[in-house]
């Protein structure tokens, strides 16, 4: 379900404390991918995000921090939390397996 008419940045208040644990700074990321496309751009699925980008799929749920596609998401493993320590680490992680 492509997200039509929610505007991101009125919802920060609420969405934040699902999406943002300020006490461990760790933040839901739902996918990390090297891009084939966009000039070989990385990309990184952040639950949450406030960017309404015309090329994106994601839906309410990974905007809102809640919902039924997270939840199974989240259930599966496909949902994992990291600092920008850890995220960095897992990008770099990424980059030498692919390569």
């Amino acid at each position: 379900m492509k997200v039509k008419g929610l505007d991101p940045i009125a919802q920060t208040e609420k969405v934040l404390p699902r999406v943002y644990d300020s006490q461990t700074n760790k933040r839901l990321v739902r996918r990390l991918r090297l891009g084939r496309s966009y000039g070989g751009c990385t990309t990184i699925d952040v639950i949450g995000c406030n960017m309404l980008c015309s090329y994106c799929y994601v839906d309410t749920s990974f905007l809102t921090g809640q919902g039924s596609l997270l939840t199974r998401e989240r259930q599966q493993g496909k949902v994992k939390k990291y600092t920008p320590s850890e995220l960095v680490e897992e990008y770099l992680s990424t980059v030498k397996i692919k390569k």
